[in-house]
């Protein structure tokens, strides 16, 4: 699969005994876990599954399933890719042992738990529809300390000591907690496009020189991302247009709303997924489209996640509800699916 990209490149091949409803989390191990690339799945069914990925065949073997109280909206690995850590509809925190397929609950918020991620080990940020953002230990029952937000959370990503949450009000905020400070900040998110549109997923990225983070990437639900910058005066804001469908050669387009985005940090390349049922991958540092995938999938694509290495894209099919409940088909299953992206998202080097 891997050993030999140029073979298996244009394949995609289908993960076994995938949820029986839409697809609310699917992540990797991260790059610095110790054991093989697992992959994760979280369902509205209400079932969190894990599978062992091979990542030379792109065979994916199941490891563990567990049947939650109530669906999973988020979750993230420890460091180490022994522990799977999840936010609920309900608000509770768990950390589910997939050697053990035992369930542990750490905390809770007053509202669902919208975002799940990883900082400095071993550090869990949790953001919430509460309005407020939790730092957690995971081998405590209580959290650190807590942050207010200026509205629900949508979505968010952390990178080190870094933590950026896009709320409700079109609102982002930012904060750090090195060395035991807290620092916050507040943006507007920018005004382009549709400005009622709402923030689906957000990625730190780290630029195309140096490894601190210089902003983040918006997916919004008018087909369109933006790159935020941390500092303005130094790096431009700017954005793309994608997940649209042209109707009449550059005037009418249906538009569809970016359902996720993953960064590939050593590439400096960026994966969109969208409600039109394709895949996209994007050069940062050309501000260019690498590729569209070529057969789009029969429904929505919810959710996305690259392994550690960068070198497998996982995408799960499934409806987003986003034509409302008459245009939902049950005969139509969710799907997960792998693809080798050893080429596909490499970076332009002309």
């Amino acid at each position: 699969f891997l050993g030999n990209p140029a073979g298996i490149m244009s394949q995609n091949i289908e993960v076994c005994e995938p949820p029986t409803d839409s697809i609310s989390a699917l992540e990797f191990t991260p790059s610095t876990s110790g054991c093989s690339s697992r992959l994760a799945a979280a369902s509205w069914d209400r079932s969190v599954r894990v599978w062992d990925v091979q990542t030379d065949t792109g065979a994916a073997i199941p490891r563990c399933l567990h049947t939650m109280e109530s669906p999973v909206l988020d979750a993230a690995w420890n460091v180490e890719g022994s522990q799977l850590l999840m936010g609920d509809v309900t608000g509770k925190v768990y950390a589910l042992d997939v050697a053990t397929n035992t369930l542990a609950k750490i905390g809770s918020h007053e509202a669902g738990v919208r975002c799940c991620s990883m900082m400095v080990p071993p550090i869990l940020m949790t953001a919430s529809w509460d309005k407020t953002a939790k730092f957690w230990d995971p081998r405590c029952d209580n959290y650190i300390f807590q942050l207010n937000l200026p509205g629900r959370a949508f979505a968010a990503d952390t990178m080190n000591t870094l933590a950026v949450v896009a709320c409700s009000g079109q609102k982002v905020l930012a904060f750090s907690v090195e060395g035991g400070k807290k620092d916050v900040w507040q943006w507007d998110c920018p005004s382009l496009g549709a400005t009622n549109s709402q923030v689906r997923a957000l990625a730190i990225t780290k630029g195309a020189t140096g490894q601190q983070p210089v902003g983040w990437f918006l997916a919004k639900s008018d087909g369109r991302v933006i790159m935020q910058p941390v500092q303005p005066h130094i790096h431009d804001m700017w954005s793309f247009e994608c997940h649209r469908k042209e109707l009449n050669k550059g005037t009418h387009y249906d538009v569809y709303a970016v359902n996720d985005i993953k960064m590939n940090h050593e590439q400096k390349t960026l994966a969109t997924v969208g409600s039109d049922g394709s895949y996209e991958f994007w050069d940062c540092t050309k501000r260019s489209r690498l590729m569209r995938s070529g057969d789009q999938a029969t429904e929505s694509i919810t959710k996305c996640s690259l392994s550690g290495n960068g070198k497998v894209f996982a995408y799960a099919v499934g409806y987003d509800w986003a034509q409302g409940y008459e245009y939902h088909d049950p005969a139509k299953k969710p799907k997960i699916y792998l693809r080798s992206v050893v080429e596909d998202m490499k970076a332009k080097t002309c």
